[in-house]
């Protein structure tokens, strides 16, 4: 889901989002989203692209070379336009980037970390350490679920 959302639609119309209020290049709009929002810096891997493709529809442009060669991009009138169209999109990918970030405060990202570790060592785990993951995993899972259901256990 985090995925397809920076290098699909979602990434297009924050960082279009940002650009409408400043002239930046790729390292500050990273910057913003990460101050704005809390979550992860996006890398240049994920920026430029996104970049080069509004670029191509003609929703940004280069208005000037930074220090070190770094190009500044702002936001074009068909970018604006574009935004506007999109005022859903937008409001759905701020809360989309608000809720993870919020994620990440209460624990997310570190979570996520930690599966990625068990997936990346689960070959070398013994059959009691895979039975202790298996029940704190059931067990988590279940309480997420009751929380985010609203469901209450005694």
């Amino acid at each position: 889901m985090v995925e397809d959302f920076r290098k699909g639609k979602g990434m297009r119309l924050i960082i279009l989002d940002i650009l409408h209020d400043e002239k930046l290049h790729g390292y500050g709009i990273s910057e913003k989203i990460y101050k704005i929002y809390g979550v992860k810096k996006p890398s240049s891997g994920i920026i430029y692209p996104v970049l080069s493709n509004l670029r191509k529809k003609g929703f940004v442009e280069i208005c000037e070379e930074g220090k070190r060669d770094k190009k500044i991009y702002r936001i074009t009138p068909a970018g604006v336009n574009y935004l506007n169209e999109n005022i859903d999109g937008i409001k759905n990918a701020k809360r989309m980037l608000r809720n993870l970030g919020e994620f990440y405060r209460i624990g997310g990202e570190t979570l996520i970390e930690e599966i990625k570790n068990i997936v990346k060592n689960i070959h070398r785990l013994s059959k009691e350490d895979k039975d202790r993951l298996s029940y704190l995993l059931t067990h988590t899972s279940k309480e997420v679920h009751e929380i985010i259901n609203g469901e209450i256990h005694e």
